[in-house]
């Protein structure tokens, strides 16, 4: 039950597979309104009871997960709100099932001994996905997340002594003791002594003993909020009179990279020519409503609002957007407004689109060239540009434009994220070093570490390693100048925080750092003299001229000679990959390094992309990277850096 229903996506048990595809037969086959009447005399008629057939299977796996019938408003109701299989996207409707079965699970779960607290325990969170773990240390993982992690006083019973001391040291054996308290053991728990958060002292039993990280308190509270989000595309303005509307459209997601966090809008925007073409009208836009937000979904719900807006003026309209999906989907319905398969993704929208397109309309719809896009054709495509920019920045300002309340919740569930997942790191992390030494201790090998291969994780204790000190390399500083090379050494050594785990962080964040804490572009390369300068020295400013990708390219390479002078290769593992970063807004893969990096920088610097970049975001390729400014010195960036428990950095890097 804990292997197939939490450890592994439920999709894995066969009872809420059943239980899955029962929901997808409904959604396809049965008609919304007759399923409605057919439950309401079942409860009038029947007094509930059911008699066999498709209907009882569906209400009786609704049941079981705790969805509740409301005859009143004729729909289903979860922890979260009420809901309609038929009206909601499958995303959603998949994450509703799950979330509601694995508590379910989780409740059956916490009445075992040692699994108390397992209700609010988060899945996910428990998986250690954001780790890098060997197969061995992901095996351990199962095992101590199901209860098959056993001690001696559970071996008691299969071993012919019944002796229940623990093998290593001989006292009482158990879970408590064999995490926690065995002096043999004690090794590892100091070398992780230095991330053990304070919370770790309060742990639920199903955490402390097998890994379960829970659930932060505030995330169903905003699951509520989201859901409560009224569908803004019925208020629409009256646009500007004319003979052709021209409406364009965007979407907005803050965050995209974190699912628990993300949040977007939408915008539509009226389009002017002639004496006009410098006035904005937004005529549609607002917060996303539903729990599944995403910027594709926020792009249909514009789009939505814009032909509704069509429709209802009778004018010859055209609708811009720069999503190729959506443009090529909505062109599909105006030759033929079919709706979507049941099952589809998005059908929802896709469905009230058909309609409103089945009526009488003088609509077509445009492809504008990405924000990203330097190419500029004429003066229509560039004339299209602007307002498809002006829709975006509409978008983001929705976006923010939620109520304090709303921002109150997400600070405080980005919190308690941050806090469970500095608890998940820790718990994690000893139930598998502990085991993989145990197995050691097991097989008699006092040399051999247990899983180590070319995929094995990369701990704290292999992130790039900064030595203390002012000793640096002659010929590197011969190589690029010495006041670059102690600009360099003394930010790495400032960026790097001893009380965090490691992670991915790209070269793109790091250089961003390195100039929001110096307010300086990194070195420059001359690949025809073969020669390293300085462009922030007097009378070398136009060297700083380059694009941010270039400046990015010379600013790793130098990153990469200054570490690999002082052998940051670590056990044989290799600290640069080629991988997405732990960042909530670049998306794309790029070369990163894994450093312990400060989560006050990491935020800043996420919020510095976010607003410059195109869009917010990078998805799978980095071409708005080439459009970045440089980054100067940023005073909100330092103070960020004094709250820190380190040194200032212009402290350091000047004295002698």
């Amino acid at each position: 039950m804990f292997l197939l229903g939490l450890h592994l996506h439920p999709i894995h048990d066969p009872e809420f597979f059943a239980f899955w595809h029962t929901l997808l037969d409904f959604r396809r086959l049965q008609n919304e309104l007759e399923v409605q009447i057919d439950l309401q005399w079942i409860w009038g008629e029947l007094q509930g009871k059911f008699p066999p057939g498709p209907l009882w299977v569906f209400f009786h796996g609704c049941l079981r997960i705790h969805w509740s019938w409301n005859g009143e408003l004729g729909l289903l109701e979860d922890r979260i709100g009420f809901f309609s299989i038929w009206r909601i996207s499958l995303k959603e409707l998949e994450f509703r099932a799950v979330y509601a079965w694995q508590r379910m699970i989780g409740t059956i779960g916490q009445q075992r001994r040692g699994f108390a607290g397992l209700a609010t325990a988060g899945a996910h969170l428990s998986q250690g996905t954001h780790l890098q773990l060997t197969d061995l240390q992901r095996g351990l993982l199962r095992t101590a997340h199901v209860g098959t992690f056993f001690t001696q006083d559970g071996l008691k019973y299969s071993t012919p002594d019944g002796s229940e001391v623990c093998v290593h040291c001989g006292a009482p054996d158990s879970i408590d003791h064999r995490i926690w308290r065995c002096p043999t053991f004690q090794s590892v728990r100091e070398n992780l002594s230095d991330c053990r958060p304070p919370a770790c002292d309060s742990l639920p039993d199903c955490t402390r003993l097998h890994g379960w990280i829970q659930t932060p308190a505030e995330y169903l509270p905003f699951l509520q909020r989201l859901h409560n989000l009224p569908d803004l595309s019925h208020q629409l303005d009256s646009p500007a009179p004319g003979v052709t509307l021209d409406l364009f459209t965007d979407g907005s997601c803050m965050f995209p990279q974190i699912p628990k966090l993300r949040v977007a809008a939408w915008a539509v925007v009226q389009g002017h020519s002639g004496e006009r073409g410098t006035r904005v009208e937004c005529l549609a836009g607002g917060p996303l409503h539903g729990l599944w937000q995403t910027s594709g979904r926020a792009e249909i719900v514009a789009v939505l609002a814009a032909v509704r807006l069509g429709v209802r003026s009778g004018r010859r309209t055209r609708i811009w957007s720069d999503c190729a999906n959506v443009v090529n989907r909505l062109r599909l319905l105006l030759d033929d407004p079919q709706g979507a398969r049941p099952n589809a993704h998005d059908a929802d929208l896709w469905d009230l689109l058909a309609i409103e397109l089945r009526r009488e309309h003088h609509i077509t719809v445009h492809k504008v060239a990405a924000h990203v896009d330097e190419r500029v054709y004429g003066p229509v495509e560039e004339w299209a540009r602007r307002f498809n920019d002006m829709a975006d920045q509409y978008a983001k300002s929705f976006n923010l434009q939620r109520t304090d309340e709303f921002w109150q919740s997400w600070n405080l569930l980005r919190d308690q994220m941050q806090q469970a997942e500095a608890v998940g790191q820790y718990v994690l992390q000893l139930h598998c070093l502990i085991g993989e030494e145990a197995i050691r201790l097991h097989k008699g090998s006092p040399t051999q570490q247990v899983g180590t291969s070319s995929e094995a994780r990369i701990s704290l204790e292999q992130c790039v390693r900064v030595p203390s000190g002012p000793l640096l390399s002659d010929d590197l500083k011969g190589l690029l100048g010495r006041e670059q090379v102690r600009r360099l050494w003394a930010w790495l050594q400032e960026v790097r925080n001893g009380h965090v785990w490691g992670s991915w962080v790209s070269m793109a964040q790091l250089y961003v750092d390195y100039q929001l804490t110096f307010g300086k572009v990194g070195p420059h390369f001359h690949s025809d003299r073969r020669q390293w300068s300085d462009p922030n020295e007097p009378g070398l400013a136009r060297l700083k001229g380059y694009e941010f990708p270039q400046q990015l390219k010379w600013f790793g390479r130098a990153l990469r000679l200054l570490l690999q002078s002082h052998a940051a290769q670590q056990n044989g593992h290799q600290i640069f990959r080629l991988q997405r970063p732990s960042s909530a807004v670049l998306s794309h893969w790029s070369q990163c390094i894994h450093i312990a990096w400060s989560p006050a920088r990491r935020d800043a610097v996420d919020m510095w992309f976010q607003q410059h970049l195109p869009g917010g975001s990078t998805r799978r390729r980095a071409h708005g990277l080439a459009c970045l400014p440089a980054a100067g010195s940023d005073p909100a960036f330092a103070v960020r850096l004094v709250e820190d428990p380190q040194r200032s950095l212009s402290q350091w890097w000047r004295s002698p």
